[in-house]
Order: C-alpha cells, then sequence, then structure tokens
C-alpha cells in the first residue's frame, strides 16, 4: 500500500459516510511510516466538530481491516476550531493551590470556539508571572488579581482578551500528535513560558510594538508629535499614524525576524488578533500621553482632535 492509496480509500470511506465536505483535505495528513513493517498515518481534520465520532469510527473499521493484512495504521481525527472572539470574557478570580503564593493568582477568562454546528467553552487562566511580563512588554504597571478593576495605567481587560484570543488561535493552530483538544481539555493556563513564547511568535508584532513605545517614550514624544503635525494625521486614526511608525524602526534582528522599514508592511504580516493587541496598545499609550504631558496635549491640540 501506498500513501495514495491509503488516502484514496479513507477519503472515499468517509465520503460514503456523508462526510466528504466536512473533511478539511488542505490540512489532512497520509504519511508512510514504514520501517520493518508496513506502518502508515492518518491526520483528519474536519470542519464540524460534531461529526468527530462518526469520522473516527470509519477510521477504526479500516484500522481492523488493515491490521487483518499486517498493516498499521495509526490515525488522529480531530476538529479545526475558530475561536470567537466576542465572546472572550472574563471570569471569577482564580487561584492556584499547592504552589508559591507569587504564582497562586491570576486572572481567569473564558471564550466560546465554533467548529462547523459544533460550540463549546473553554478557559484561559492567565497566571500571575504571565501578568508580569504582559505588563512589562507592553509598558504598563500589572493588574492586581484580586478584586481587579482595571485603572488608569494598568494593561486592561481589552488587552488581556485581546492576548487571550491570540493564545487560543496558536494552540489550535498545532496540528499532529501534539494538537489541542477543547472538548476534552476545556482548560489552558498562560504561564510566562507561554507568554514569552506567544509574544515573541510574532516578529512583525514586537517590532511594531517597540515602535509604538518609542514614539511615547516622554524623550520622543515632542519629536513625533512635531514631525506629525507637518501630515494631515490624526492621533485618534491608528491607520493614519500606522506609516509614520516606520522612522521609528531599529535595532539588531534575530535569525527568523521579519525586516522591513515599512511599518504598514509589517502591519500586513499580523494575525487579526495582534492587529487588536496593537491598536489597544497604541491607544493605551495615547492615553497615558494626554494625561500625563497636559503640555504637549495642549500645544499639538489638533493632532489629539477627532
Amino acid at each position: 500500500m501506498t500513501e495514495k492509496e491509503l488516502e484514496h480509500l479513507v477519503l472515499k470511506s468517509l465520503a460514503n459516510k456523508g462526510l466528504a465536505a466536512s473533511i478539511d483535505t488542505a490540512q489532512s495528513n497520509f504519511l508512510d511510516m514504514s520501517l520493518a513493517t508496513e506502518t502508515f498515518f492518518a491526520e483528519i481534520v474536519l470542519m464540524d466538530a460534531s461529526r468527530l465520532n462518526e469520522a473516527e469510527d470509519v477510521l477504526l473499521t479500516i484500522q481492523k481491516e488493515l491490521q487483518s493484512n499486517h498493516i498499521q495504521l495509526d490515525f488522529i481525527v480531530r476538529a479545526a476550531w475558530q475561536v470567537l472572539p466576542d465572546t472572550v470574557s472574563q471570569k471569577q478570580v482564580a487561584s492556584l493551590t499547592g504552589v508559591p503564593i507569587r504564582f497562586a493568582q491570576g486572572i481567569s477568562f473564558v471564550a466560546q470556539l465554533k467548529s462547523g454546528a459544533q460550540e463549546t467553552s473553554v478557559s484561559v487562566f492567565i497566571a500571575m508571572d504571565a501578568l508580569d511580563l504582559l505588563a512589562e512588554r507592553f509598558g504598563f504597571r500589572r493588574p492586581n488579581p484580586v478584586g481587579w478593576v482595571p485603572d488608569q495605567g494598568d494593561i486592561n481587560e481589552k488587552t488581556l482578551k485581546a492576548v487571550v484570543v491570540s493564545f487560543l488561535e496558536q494552540e489550535l493552530s498545532r496540528g499532529g500528535k501534539s494538537y489541542w483538544d477543547p472538548l476534552r481539555y476545556p482548560h489552558l493556563e498562560l504561564n510566562e513560558a507561554a507568554a514569552s513564547y506567544l509574544l515573541g511568535h510574532s516578529a512583525a508584532l514586537m517590532e511594531l510594538l517597540h515602535a509604538v513605545n518609542d514614539v511615547f517614550d516622554p524623550l520622543a514624544a515632542p519629536s513625533f508629535l512635531k514631525s506629525l503635525s507637518l501630515t494631515s494625521a490624526k492621533l485618534k486614526d491608528f491607520e493614519q499614524v500606522l506609516p509614520e511608525l516606520s522612522s521609528f524602526f531599529g535595532g539588531p534582528y534575530t535569525r527568523g525576524q521579519v525586516f522591513s522599514t515599512s511599518a504598514i508592511d509589517l502591519y500586513s504580516h499580523l494575525k487579526p488578533a495582534e492587529r487588536e493587541l496593537l491598536k489597544e496598545h497604541y491607544f493605551r499609550r495615547l492615553e497615558r500621553l494626554e494625561s500625563q504631558s497636559p503640555a504637549l496635549r495642549d500645544e499639538y491640540s489638533a493632532l489629539f482632535q477627532c
């Protein structure tokens, strides 16, 4: 048997059960793992999680038939899920037991995922060490999760929601045997290591975040506002200001980073959740500038108008 023959057998069997329209053929894989004996691996990805059990039954039947002919088949049947961003909301204060108090508290969020006719609820616990890292990267105070009410200077709920969406999309993007099944494991933790990977995963996002931090730095803000005043851009129109961030790029690039001198080009590389993160970060830094630098706000009042 070849990979192509296995693919034909599996897809035909699934089609006979009325599952053809539910299969994501672009993400599904068929691999020949043979060494001493004929061994194959199949990864079937469905666009409708409500039909997972039907597809698994088909693969189990094929597995038994092949085994009678001394052919081993390992398989995974999983669903492709979509995060529903508007459903992300903060949950009650969460705590972990059996760990040092420094890491025992955090903030929990819940979100809905959708796959065809199936929806499921998942939760994401953002641990204290991750909150510290996020606050540091975004230039805000780390919120106190005990009775937390977002205050000026804190990393706010909208930013954290965007982080949650980005984290869930990252987890759902994994295929193969390392895939995450939200039906079996509906609870995730975003700790410092996961947050570090998440923030470092997109070089384009990090470059743009650094540029936003630079333009609103107390030492650089006057020069930036003076330069912006020569254009028709308004500070509260992110799309107008975006091109002006290009002049604040710089610093060493590590292997794998996106090199660009255009903020618009970098922005085009971002995922939707990353774009929301960037915009929210920009407007929070703008709010801080307005409140902490009244002299600049008055001098460049035209820029601060809507």
